[in-house]
């Protein structure tokens, strides 16, 4: 699975049909309207982002380099997590899509 954040709805939704169309991943879940608060160039900054949860069998630095040369921001947060447990027909249906 690949975690990253994003600035809007918009961004999130073209970057995963991308994905998706590249054959990078074989769904994603968007979650709409976070509050982030992080420091930034020694400043504390507070606001909306995007959540996006994408699943994915492929490598995933090739998956996170794809996000990367696509995404608005300069550090994006992206991190990659294996899965040591999965539903055998739902990775089926990952292996066929």
């Amino acid at each position: 699975m690949i975690y990253f954040t994003i600035d809007n709805y918009n961004n999130a939704n073209n970057l995963v049909k991308k994905l998706l169309r590249d054959n990078f991943i074989s769904c994603a879940n968007i979650f709409n309207n976070i509050k982030s608060i992080y420091k930034w160039n020694e400043e504390v900054i507070t606001e909306e982002e995007v959540i996006v949860i994408a699943k994915t069998i492929k490598d995933p630095k090739d998956v996170i380099s794809c996000i990367k040369k696509n995404h608005p921001y300069d550090t994006p947060c992206i991190a990659s997590y294996k899965i040591s447990d999965i539903d055998e027909d739902y990775f089926k249906w990952m292996i066929n899509n």
